[in-house]
């Protein structure tokens, strides 16, 4: 699950959706060390897992869970998420990667599994700006390092090597 799913996932409980036991997959460690102070019940570092091991791993953590959320492109990630979801699970994908991707058909429809795509967050957008206005999600964890933009190179460089969760890189000077 993407981090800022997992933020905000606690706000929109409608009684059906659960997004209880959120695994979070990644391949730097300061996420997941960033995601277990956002709420996430478990995470998996995926360096030098393959994908049954991975998804045999988050089932006997956790569990199957009702929903997936793939945020990073990589079709290991989609295939991973089908493996680890429920009967009747939905898988989003929300990164974007290769235009085609080789998935599992026969387990999606033996699970009977719904996919959904989202493409820039279209009509996301209000609700998004909704929640962030209101206060009930907040960001500012989020932006971990800021540069101005005469660094904007030292920028590129740290979200390159994976430093951090969001790099702002401001033209505007705050005295």
């Amino acid at each position: 699950m993407c981090l800022n799913r997992l933020r905000e996932a606690s706000h929109f409980g409608d009684g059906e959706t659960s997004f209880f036991n959120s695994p979070e997959i990644h391949i730097l460690q300061s996420r997941l060390d960033f995601a277990k102070e956002l709420g996430a019940d478990y995470t998996l570092l995926a360096n030098g897992h393959g994908l049954v091991t991975a998804a045999d791993l988050i089932k006997a953590n956790i569990g199957e869970v009702n929903a997936a959320f793939e945020c990073s492109g990589a079709t290991s990630s989609l295939q991973l998420g089908i493996k680890c979801l429920k009967r009747r699970g939905i898988l989003v994908t929300v990164g974007r990667g290769t235009p085609e991707v080789s998935l599992n058909v026969s387990q999606i429809l033996q699970k009977e599994l719904e996919i959904r795509g989202i493409f820039r967050y279209a009509n996301c957008y209000q609700k998004a700006l909704d929640l962030v206005s209101s206060g009930k999600v907040g960001l500012s964890r989020f932006v971990t390092h800021r540069f101005p933009l005469e660094e904007s190179e030292q920028a590129l460089k740290a979200a390159h090597d994976g430093n951090g969760v969001k790099i702002m890189i401001s033209s505007f000077n705050k005295n």
